[in-house]
């Protein structure tokens, strides 16, 4: 009391204090009431939290995402309540030293003051906690397409566990388990994929197993990718040769997919554990012990069906928005749960109900539960949902074809040609009445039965493949009824099948089998194709055996490939001196009986890859329509085939050892309307002395009203004839000289001329007029037009043209030339022109080139300017240019100056627009990409970009262009030695290059090597706008300081933390001036890096423990970092990520 008096009368002693220390002094006197304040709200703040802490667990737990606000409350919460235990520590202990109550002002004056401030801070956190809720829902994970199939990311998990095994040096084998139709192959596809671009393996090989494992065709699969060629004819003898081959290759994952059997790894060739440390195998098999017996250090991984919530993702992705209308919602949800999780089932449902009423839901969803299994392993689970979408095919011809694919053998390149043949012999379109219109039907069902996901896509051109389930459900369907099929193919039967009767068959197909013998006495009343194709070879084959068949319509004999590789119709390389010698007793199983006739119904017959002997019987085959001898030996074509009134389709492709063809038998075939001779009959006799010479005459093709389809061979001009008129021909390939490969199968009018000494006949530039891809090799004229046509060529759609030396320029407009010229060209390679000067002399009009996408150049000797602008503003659909050693070229595209008002709201139309790709290689004069640094273009479309070896670039984009790469993907720039930066620095005071920042919002791939001049890379401006980068590769820069440059003063200054969200992949090797990856006044986060590489960059210092100093912020998810050749372990890369991002 005495003490304020006193206080009281200074103050009014001394006026000139003021309030403020008044203030001060109400710390000391409140002092216990601002403790007891501040204790009570730290208290209730940590209710609040623990509160808060409780909700965020349950909403954790129900799969909800967690606001960020909430997330840094806790933060600042957990920071003010650390604070204020220790505050509360200094004011106990400060009373213990004074039993209770404190003597020593000063520090009651601290303290109060802290608690009372604590307790303000402490107020309004309190205050920010008033959370209306703290998480939201999030969604199931988008799709990610991968080629034809869809995966969700949560199969992500599944693969990261596939390739953790695979860098676990205790682990040989993994062995990928689950049903069919989860998408197993696609998974380790993936893997192999994900192996190889990360460069864990040398090599990554595959080949399919089955049901019924063929090891020469496992052995050939794997040798086919590794380049192996095979001489050896044993198995035994093919496993040593691959044996060896793998352990040459330091490190490969071999993957196994489809899997029934333990098979011994060791009789195809491939070697494990101490055989080879560097070799990983990865198996796919529907059972999860079947490859127990493989090997010892095994790693077995799951997969899984999809949650509830990816399925109706899945789902609703096939069947669209139409399914959240509260009419079909419902349904739709039980649709998708009978699917049970498997993607197969849900796709092909969701295909077939799309464009149903609810009606027609509601029917599908009884079928479905009408079909369900009581055991959810057992497939009948999933072929009631199959055979729902076979039933929504619709019309009868299109589910038989879907039928004749399960005659296949499992895991067959089906020929979609092949299928035509057999549909046409058949009669299975009854609205068809030639060939090319059988195999458009053809090709429409089979696009219909991919894209219900019934078929699948191939590897080979022109094949399509059925998955195994889909095969089993068709050979279910087709094996019930009256009319059935009988399939066995693939399984390698030894004997003819055993059944009692076979007189409801339809269709027999024992494709691949061993069988040796025929039986006798069949009665098959009803059957009308036989399919005993792909043979090892028929010892024995009874006349008789035929005749209990009066309905047969088609018929395969066709042999089986020789044992070095299979014959594909995609790939048309055969070495004939491989074929097996067979059927050599087809004369006598061809005889017919005149007093009872058989075969007479015989529409299609393969005798593909045959020996055969004298083969005039077939002539009697009146009613054939179809007959093909691809790949057979026959030497003389008999005179009797003339006799085939009603033939249709003549195959003799790589009938290499065809050296007659007798006059007037080609003439007789007056129905004819195919005519397939590619790499086989050569010798055509010349004009008017066929009769003489007794050999086919090509004129004898214009007796052939109907032939709409024609692919053949001549060994000289002199050979073709003038009244050949190919132009009214649907397709055809002609080859004039010898072309190192033929497409047999011609899908359009195509004409290959090579080495014609002389200039090239009237006759034929006659046929050129007509042609759609031209190929000219060697020719001697000066130019294409008006040389070689004075009319344009406005049909041709392809021009190659190769090491014609006498050819100055591609079109010489200057001359007397059509106002029009390669109106339709759409693809143009140009290769060893060594005295072509232009692409064009003189101005074309708008219409020439205008539908020209591709452009390739290579050693052709241009001079100074490639590309002009006078031609570049024809090329309005331009999308690739690949130019590559070109010596002369100092200047790719000649284009003037941009200016402002030419830009505004023209940008669409304007040079280079449409190009997508562009590839520079070996340009060793070049110095500039453009004329000026404000060329007329824009590369608004442009993805892909290469250059490498143009040594005399020293930059690649000038700024205004670089402004408009918004959809460039990848960029790849090697050994590029006066390259300094990637954009050329903006002018000052151009309107043009202040217009925006150069940014690439898609690119995912940036690869640069051996630029030594190279100073600047990526500025922070441009580096935060690659949010889809996903790989940076720098190596050999020798000049550059960080990859990510701080180039402009003052340059986002604000933020200093660089995000890249997506890049997994950072590696940088021998850069000898490198210190820091991003510029020391940033931090760069890469949440998704997953590998990191610094090699031979001295300048670096000891990276694993000055890592962060590097401008390297956060790295959650990084597993490998590798330095100097040396990989870091978990806990050292724990270390040095340790912060988060």
């Amino acid at each position: 009391m005495a003490l304020g008096i006193f206080i009281a009368l200074l103050m009014k002693a001394g006026g000139y204090l003021v309030e403020p220390i008044g203030r001060r002094l109400r710390y000391v006197f409140h002092y216990s009431r601002n403790v007891e304040n501040f204790r009570k709200e730290v208290e209730k703040l940590g209710d609040m939290r623990d509160g808060t802490l409780q909700s965020l667990n349950a909403a954790t737990r129900n799969g909800e995402e967690i606001k960020i606000n909430i997330h840094k409350w806790l933060a600042k919460v957990d920071g003010v309540l650390a604070e204020a235990e220790g505050l509360d520590d200094e004011i106990a202990s400060d009373k213990r030293c004074f039993g209770g109550w404190s003597a020593d002002w000063s520090s009651r004056y601290k303290l109060g003051k802290e608690a009372a401030m604590k307790t303000a801070n402490i107020m309004e956190l309190q205050g920010d906690a008033q959370f209306v809720n703290i998480s939201f829902h999030v969604p199931p994970p988008s799709i990610v397409f991968n080629n034809d199939l869809l995966t969700f990311e949560s199969s992500e998990s599944t693969i990261d566990e596939i390739m953790e095994a695979l860098h676990d040096n205790k682990c040989d084998i993994v062995v990928v388990y689950g049903m069919g139709g989860l998408g197993k192959t696609t998974l380790v596809k993936e893997v192999g994929k994900r192996a190889k671009k990360l460069k864990l393996f040398d090599q990554v090989v595959m080949a399919v197993v089955s049901q019924t494992p063929d090891l020469r065709k496992i052995q050939g699969q794997l040798g086919d990718m590794l380049g192996i060629q095979f001489r050896e004819e044993t198995e035994s003898g093919r496993a040593d040769r691959l044996f060896a081959s793998l352990k040459y290759e330091k490190s490969i994952l071999v993957i196994l997919d489809d899997i029934w059997k333990s098979i011994k790894l060791a009789d195809i060739g491939i070697p494990q554990g101490e055989e080879h440390k560097g070799c990983k195998i990865i198996l796919t098999t529907r059972g999860a012990n079947a490859c127990n017996a493989m090997g010892v250090n095994m790693k077995k991984i799951p997969v899984g069906f999809l949650s509830s919530e990816e399925s109706w993702d899945l789902f609703r992705k096939y069947v669209g928005p139409v399914i959240d209308t509260s009419t079909l919602n419902d349904v739709a949800m039980e649709v998708a749960r009978e699917c049970q999780g498997l993607p197969l089932a849900l796709v092909t449902v969701g295909r077939a109900l799309r464009d149903k009423s609810l009606e027609g839901w509601k029917a599908a969803l009884q079928r479905l539960k009408r079909s369900k299994s009581v055991n959810v392993d057992d497939t009948e689970d999933v072929f009631s949902c199959l055979k729902l979408s076979y039933e929504y095919l619709g019309d009868d011809e299109t589910k038989f074809c879907f039928l004749l694919c399960c005659l296949f053998p499992e895991d067959y390149d089906i020929q979609i040609e092949g299928l035509a043949r057999f549909a046409m012999g058949k009669r299975l379109f009854s609205d068809v009445d030639t060939m090319e219109e059988a195999r458009r039907q053809t090709h429409e069902i089979i696009m219909h039965l991919k894209a219900s996901c019934l078929l699948l896509d191939s590897d080979k051109e022109g094949c399509v493949k059925m998955h195994d389930m889909v095969r089993d459900l068709a050979i279910g369907i087709a094996s019930r009824g009256n009319i059935t099929f009988l399939v066995r193919a693939g399984l390698g039967l030894k004997e003819w099948p055993n059944m009692e009767t076979f007189e409801d068959s339809m269709c027999i197909s024992l494709m691949t089998s061993d069988i040796k013998k025929l039986p006798v006495g069949l009665k098959c009343p009803k059957l009308q194709m036989l399919l005993l194709g792909d043979n090892e070879g028929i010892e024995e084959f009874p006349e008789a055996f035929l005749r209990g068949m009066p309905e047969l319509r088609v018929l395969d004999l066709s042999e089986r490939v020789g044992f070095r590789s299979l014959l594909p119709v995609s790939s048309f390389s055969v070495n004939m001196s491989v074929l097996p010698s067979i059927l050599s007793v087809l004369p006598s199983i061809l005889t017919l009986s005149h007093s009872r006739p058989f075969l007479e119904h015989l529409r299609t017959l393969h005798l593909d890859r045959c020996k055969l002997g004298n083969i005039s019987i077939l002539g009697k085959l009146k009613m054939l329509e179809i007959l093909s001898f691809f790949g057979s030996d026959i030497e003389i074509l008999p005179w009797e085939i003339g006799e085939l009134s009603n033939l249709r389709l003549l195959d003799l492709t790589f009938c290499q050892y065809l050296r007659i063809v007798p006059a007037n038998v080609i003439s007789c075939l007056s129905r004819l309307e195919e005519l397939y001779m590619g790499c086989s009959f050569k010798r055509w006799a010349l004009k008017g002395t066929g009769q003489e010479r007794g050999i086919a005459c090509l004129s004898e093709l214009v007796s052939l009203p109907r032939l709409t389809i024609l692919c053949v061979e001549l060994r000289h001009v002199a050979c073709f004839p003038n009244d050949l008129l190919l132009h009214n021909l649907h397709k055809f390939e002609v080859t004039i000289g010898f072309q190192d490969s033929v497409k047999c199968y011609p899908n359009s009018k195509s004409l290959y001329l090579r080495e014609i000494e002389t200039a090239i006949p009237i006759e034929v530039k006659t046929i050129i007029q007509s042609t759609e891809e031209l190929t000219l090799f060697c020719a001697k004229e000066i130019n294409i037009v008006p040389d070689i046509s004075s009319c344009g060529l406005n049909d041709l759609k392809y021009l190659k043209i190769i090491s014609c030396d006498s050819m100055f320029s591609l079109i010489n407009a200057n001359e007397e030339s059509p106002p029009v010229i390669f109106a339709a060209l759409e693809e143009l390679h140009l290769l060893h022109l060594d005295n072509i000067r232009a692409l064009c002399r003189g101005s074309l009009q708008t219409p020439s080139l205008r539908k020209l996408r591709i452009l390739t150049v290579e050693r052709c000797n241009f001079y100074v300017s490639f590309l002009p602008f006078e031609l570049l503003n024809n090329l309005q659909s331009l999308e690739e240019v690949t130019i590559e050693r070109c010596e002369n070229v100092t200047i790719c595209f000649f284009l003037p100056r941009l200016r402002t008002e030419k830009l505004l709201g023209n940008e669409e139309h304007l040079p280079l627009s449409t190009l997508k790709r562009l590839r520079l290689v070996a340009l060793r004069s070049l110095l500039w990409m453009w004329h000026t640094k404000q060329p007329l273009a824009s590369l608004q479309n442009l993805t892909v970009v290469e250059i490498i070896e143009c040594g005399g670039l020293r930059y690649l984009f000038p700024h205004s262009i670089a402004q408009s790469l918004q959809q460039l993907e990848f960029l790849k720039i090697k050994e590029c030695s006066s390259l300094e930066r990637i954009v050329a620095k903006a002018e000052e005071g151009n309107p043009m290059d202040c217009a925006q920042a150069v940014g690439f919002p898609n690119l995912k791939i940036v690869q640069v090597e051996a630029c030594r001049n190279l100073r600047s890379l990526l500025s922070v401006t441009t580096v935060r706008s690659l949010q889809q980068l996903n790989k940076i590769t720098i190596i050999k820069c020798e000049l550059l300081v960080e990859i990510i440059s701080h180039v402009q003063e003052g340059e986002d200054e604000d933020d200093d933390e660089i995000l890249l969200p997506k890049v997994k992949s950072f590696e940088v090797r021998d850069m000898s001036s490198l210190k820091r990856l991003c510029s020391e006044n940033f931090s760069l986060n890469l949440p998704g890096l997953k590998d990191l590489v610094v090699d031979r960059c001295p300048m670096m210092g000891t990276f694993a423990t000055d890592g962060p100093a590097y401008g390297l912020g956060s790295a959650s998810k990084l597993k490998k970092v590798q330095v100097d050749g040396q990989t870091l372990s978990a806990t050292a890369i724990q270390q040095l990520f340790s912060r988060k991002g």
